[in-house]
């Protein structure tokens, strides 16, 4: 599980790169309506990134609950009934 979190995890560099379509303005004393622009400028590339992030937030939580079984002893292993994944075998 922790291997397969961490792939899904990985996969957060698909989207960083697919979908940059530029940057977004980050220097002191920018005024917002410039701000504004720019986000809306690259609207879609940012919602499409915000979407994609959240997916692989997911691979975060199975990388994490993986290692918590790993280093579990076999009468603590409560990952599963705590994520709702159901029992363990």
């Amino acid at each position: 599980m922790a291997l397969a979190g961490a792939i899904i995890y990985l996969l957060e560099w698909v989207g960083i790169i697919g979908f940059n379509t530029g940057n977004v303005p980050a220097a002191q004393g920018a005024k917002a309506a410039d701000v504004v622009a720019q986000y809306t400028q690259h609207g879609t590339g940012v919602e499409l990134l915000a979407g994609w992030l959240s997916l692989v937030l997911l691979g975060r939580i199975l990388f994490v609950a993986g290692i918590v079984m790993a280093f579990a002893s076999q009468a603590q292993r409560r990952c599963w009934p705590i994520l709702r994944l159901g029992p363990w075998p």
